[in-house]
């Protein structure tokens, strides 16, 4: 977290923010082999990571306020405003909404034992997207309650995402937006410019898969780094082919259906690493 802090506009600021981002990058492996508590850490790291750069090549100043509050949260805190303070009874609905769903996924996860082969591997599936939905809504429906009481509004970082009508829909515009938005700015744009908007587009993708199968890495090892990276390498060319294959213009049904599909079908290799981390 130092590092997004002392990170600045010349070479010596940038040189120490950079060490201090690989220090923190080594702590995870130092730490005990319980993967949670790795990916935990990992989480940590990357977000310093994140930050860094983000600070380190800003469009806008950066003032050490506006740098401590972004560093703990998944929205940019330059779209804020400040509002009068109130309980937001429709977020708050949603978080608790998402917990029960969280809740309900974990208790059926843990009885699945008795199913047949197939079936198991489809209700894991389905079980476990169910929980990483309600999961990351919660805590994007957290943050924004969180801060409606004490009079700031704040965008969600998830937009509704089973609402979208193709993957690129769903990953560049609707799921965890905070993300999605940095790896818009500091690789598909810059490829996008001097390239080609592909090479831009396969570029953020493959940026995600290394950043996903650094998080398994640290806590499962390097099968299950190659499964988690191989899941966002694969959604990289799914969204590649729905910009030849012009999905966006599809009636609805036909689209949404696409884009269960693409998303779900090859989820084991991302599905069975998060379920590992939590012991499931």
């Amino acid at each position: 977290m130092a590092a997004a802090l002392v990170v600045g506009g010349s070479a010596a600021r940038r040189v120490a923010a950079a060490l201090l981002v690989a220090a923190g990058a080594a702590l995870p492996w130092l730490s005990p082999a319980r993967p949670l508590l790795r990916v935990l850490l990992s989480l940590v790291a990357l977000m310093a990571f994140l930050r860094t750069v983000q600070f380190a090549f800003p469009p806008g100043p950066w003032p050490g306020r506006l740098r401590l509050w972004q560093l703990f949260v998944l929205f940019d805190v330059r779209r804020t405003r400040f509002v009068g303070p109130a309980v937001d009874g429709r977020v708050l609905g949603k978080v608790l909404l998402q917990g029960a769903l969280a809740g309900g996924a974990v208790l059926a996860l843990t009885r699945l034992g008795g199913l047949p082969d197939q079936a198991h591997a489809l209700a894991r599936v389905v079980c476990a997207a169910v929980l990483l939905y309600a999961v990351t809504g919660g805590s994007s429906g957290i943050m924004q309650f969180g801060h409606r009481l004490v009079g700031i509004e704040v965008p969600s970082n998830q937009h509704v995402p089973i609402l979208a009508r193709t993957a690129g829909e769903f990953w560049g515009q609707r799921w965890n937006r905070s993300v999605s938005q940095w790896l818009r700015l500091f690789v598909f744009r810059p490829l996008a410019r001097r390239h080609r908007p592909a090479l831009g587009l396969l570029s953020a993708f493959a940026v995600s898969a290394a950043m996903h199968s650094w998080l398994a890495g640290v806590a499962l090892g390097a099968h299950a780094a190659m499964m988690m990276g191989g899941y966002f390498l694969v959604q990289g060319g799914v969204v590649l082919a729905e910009r030849y294959l012009n999905a966006r213009t599809w009636p609805a049904p036909v689209a949404r259906a696409w884009t269960v599909i693409v998303l779900l079908s090859p989820s084991p290799l991302g599905i069975d690493p998060f379920l590992r981390v939590l012991g499931l």
